[in-house]
């Protein structure tokens, strides 16, 4: 698992260059200097009539969109045997508010999708039908890590859980996952990605469904 965390924090870094180096070659120099004027124009009328409270709300929107990120490190996390497909990301993209989920209207809206009739056993089969489907399943936690994302606030947790029949679910949520530790008793709610696996401690191989993560919570 920290080799997994390890790509995933290398494939931030990555997506964080690239961001800055788009925004080089964006940048207003190499615009017309009717351009750059009409710009500087705009951007003034904007500052004084705009509100700072709505500027504010545009930056927490954009900080708060993780699909590109979801789809960056899904690859890296998984060794490269799953990535995130069209129909996720889209799905993922059109709920953005719900990946992750951080206010209590958004984790009931969550909940409230949740179709209870889909079970691991149809996604072992073939999980293409239910990438559009927000699920849940419990059991308890093997291994968690958290960590600050590189060069931002955020935080991503990555959540290994077993459920009663001994089948595993491989949870990335870019959110904190509380007071949520090894062994505890939790549920989590999400989109499923793929089916994909990684080497355990004895030399042989755990299947895991992929979620990118709505919420998860300690069940008492």
């Amino acid at each position: 698992m920290k080799k997994v965390l390890k790509w995933v924090l290398i494939s931030f870094g990555i997506l964080f260059i690239g961001i800055v180096g788009l925004g080089i070659l964006t940048s207003d120099e190499d615009a017309p200097d009717a351009v750059k004027e009409e710009a500087s124009a705009e951007t003034e009328n904007t500052s004084k009539t705009e509100p700072k409270d709505k500027a504010k709300l545009k930056q927490e929107s954009s900080d708060t969109t993780y699909v590109d990120y979801l789809k960056s490190v899904v690859p890296r996390m998984t060794e490269d045997n799953l990535e995130l497909s069209t129909k996720s990301y889209s799905f993922i993209e059109k709920n953005q508010k719900l990946f992750p989920a951080f206010k209590e209207e958004d984790i009931n809206k969550a909940k409230q999708m949740t179709d209870s009739t889909i079970n691991v056993k149809l996604l072992n089969k073939n999980v293409e039908p239910y990438l559009e489907k927000m699920l849940s399943f419990e059991g308890n936690v093997v291994t968690i890590e958290e960590t600050s994302v590189p060069n931002s606030k955020d935080v991503m947790s990555l959540v290994h859980v077993i459920d009663d029949s001994g089948d595993s679910y491989q949870v990335l949520l870019f959110k904190t996952s509380g007071d949520i530790l090894e062994e505890d008793r939790v549920q989590f709610w999400g989109a499923p990605i793929g089916p994909s696996y990684f080497e355990n401690v004895s030399g042989g191989t755990t299947n895991v469904q992929v979620f990118a993560g709505s919420h998860i919570e300690k069940k008492l």
